[in-house]
């Protein structure tokens, strides 16, 4: 099968053990992840530029990655001027 283990999970890598810390580490990790995602679900509910860039994206790793590199090379003002630059 040709189904990455991202896109499983939709490119959260919940299944990694983040347990190698100290004390509730793994816990933080797991309640940020859970909030990631709750913000992105909520964001597919109501944003319909969200929406658009999903779609253009396909998968989930590749929204998160092209997301991660823009964060790395520009300051953005808005998240609709960030949503439009990747329509675009």
């Amino acid at each position: 099968s040709d189904v990455c283990s991202s896109d499983l999970n939709q490119g959260y890598n919940f299944e990694h053990n983040y347990g190698h810390g100290k004390n509730n580490l793994c816990s933080n990790f797991a309640m940020l992840m859970t909030l990631a995602f709750l913000i992105d679900q909520v964001q597919l509910l109501c944003c319909d530029l969200f929406k658009k860039v999903k779609e253009k994206c396909v998968r989930w790793y590749t929204l998160w990655e092209r997301m991660r590199q823009m964060f790395l090379c520009v300051e953005w003002e808005s998240w609709e001027e960030f949503f439009e630059f990747i329509l675009n």
